[in-house]
């Protein structure tokens, strides 16, 4: 299953859950760009409520994106 797939099983939960995708935080060799930050940049008009988190190797979790599962009135 890809990152686009996944994201788009999130779009089946009841609303007002909390979505969350965490990724192994992963540079790409000549690159600044983690995976994550890679996937928000290009890919964010898919991802809605989702929020992002990166998880290092020693255990570091950073937010890349903040989602939000508070439905518009």
């Amino acid at each position: 299953m890809g990152l686009d797939e996944a994201v788009f099983y999130f779009g089946f939960l009841p609303a007002g859950t909390q979505k969350i995708l965490c990724m192994k935080e992963s540079v790409y060799k000549g690159k600044t760009e983690t995976l994550a930050e890679y996937y928000v940049r290009v890919h964010g008009h898919l991802l809605g409520d989702v929020s992002v988190f990166e998880i290092s190797d020693a255990g570091v979790i950073r937010v890349i994106r903040e989602g939000s599962a508070e439905q518009p009135i």
